[in-house]
């Protein structure tokens, strides 16, 4: 007790307390909150690839708190009205320059961390889509290169034969197995559904959720499967379809936040 009495023993033990404050936030940014806001046009473009879901949209992420933030990741999910959809991870952001060429997938960067401190944002057009597994990539890859080598080789066909060039179409061995591989990949149907968009951290700490219901009809699933009409031409199998008729646009209709979070919860977490 006389140690305390002692006025050096008290300088000692503020000057610890400062140098130990000092190395804390100050207790206003201790106390600010952390908030993102996600904001999402009222059309999202929705197509497949060799029946492989995907949905293109414009993406526009704000940090509208007091704390900085990093987004690890995005993704979006589509529900049907009968219970689990399908979960389509951010894959990457498009140029904002435009190809020359329509030939050409379109060009895209892969998408990386974003760190936004307070009052920033990110906005960019955003490729959501699930990866093949191995086996199926495998199995596009090689019919993608049969069906290219087929069609070159009639080509050169009539080249060699002095024949003018036309447009030639694959076997229909080849288009028909193409198009085996849609059908057996292919889940969307006329009906209503959900779509989520989500942000999250690098501990898949949900940052930002963004719930919308929209509806096909069957004339917009007839869209979608109209492009396997261009599978004898290698369009949507090796090179891009360039027929922007073949690719929907879903009008979306904002949900309720409670209502996008138990969904998500229910959805998004399994």
């Amino acid at each position: 007790m006389h140690a305390l009495r002692d006025p050096g023993v008290w300088s000692a033990i503020v000057a610890l307390l400062a140098l130990v404050l000092s190395q804390l936030p100050p207790v206003a940014e201790l106390v600010k909150r952390r908030a993102l806001k996600l904001v999402i046009p009222d059309q999202v473009g929705l197509n497949h690839y060799m029946g492989s879901t995907q949905v293109d949209c414009y993406v526009s992420i704000h940090n509208v708190g007091g704390r900085a933030l990093t987004v690890a990741r995005l993704e979006c999910l589509i529900i049907s009205a009968d219970g689990p959809g399908w979960r389509l991870p951010g894959e990457s952001y498009y140029a904002r320059q435009t190809q020359g060429n329509s030939g050409q997938w379109p060009l895209r960067f892969p998408l990386e961390w974003m760190a936004l401190k307070p009052g920033e944002h990110w906005s960019e057009g955003v490729h959501f889509a699930k990866p093949f597994s191995l086996e199926d990539e495998e199995k596009v890859v090689e019919l993608g290169s049969r069906i290219r080598n087929n069609i070159n080789a009639k080509l050169n066909a009539r080249r060699d034969a002095g024949l003018p060039p036309r447009v030639e179409e694959a076997d229909d061995a080849l288009v028909n197995e193409a198009r085996q591989f849609f059908e057996s990949h292919f889940k969307l149907s006329k009906g209503n559904f959900q779509l989520l968009f989500a942000a999250l951290s690098e501990n898949d700490e949900l940052l930002a959720l963004r719930g919308f219901n929209f509806t096909l009809f069957e004339s917009s699933v007839r869209t979608l499967r109209s492009a396997t009409d261009d599978y004898k031409f290698g369009a949507g199998v090796y090179f891009p379809n360039a027929d922007q008729y073949k690719v929907l646009t879903a009008r979306l209709h904002p949900q309720a936040d409670d209502e996008a979070a138990k969904a998500y919860k229910k959805y998004g977490t399994a």
